[in-house]
């Protein structure tokens, strides 16, 4: 947000030889302290409701679900310009 106060994750992402080690949850947590050491105080992401391993990870390193929202995707016919 432009007053600085919140934090939106776009992506996290740990390779399949990484996954399990601890790696995700150690980069979230000092991602998490530096964000809130800059004054931060909320930390949002979101994740599609099918993706079941995201849901948990979040949910795990102490995001909680506040609600769902829906996404809109606009798809560009062959030869028409998409606005």
């Amino acid at each position: 947000m432009e007053d600085g106060s919140t934090a939106y994750l776009r992506w996290i992402f740990i390779g399949d030889r990484l996954c399990g080690r601890g790696v995700g949850t150690a980069c979230m947590a000092a991602l998490r302290a530096d964000l809130y050491g800059r004054g931060v105080r909320r930390f949002d992401t979101d994740t599609a409701l099918t993706n079941a391993v995201s849901r948990r990870f979040y949910e795990k390193t102490g995001f909680v679900r506040a609600g769902v929202t829906r996404s809109y995707v606009r798809v560009e016919r062959e030869g028409a310009p998409c606005a």
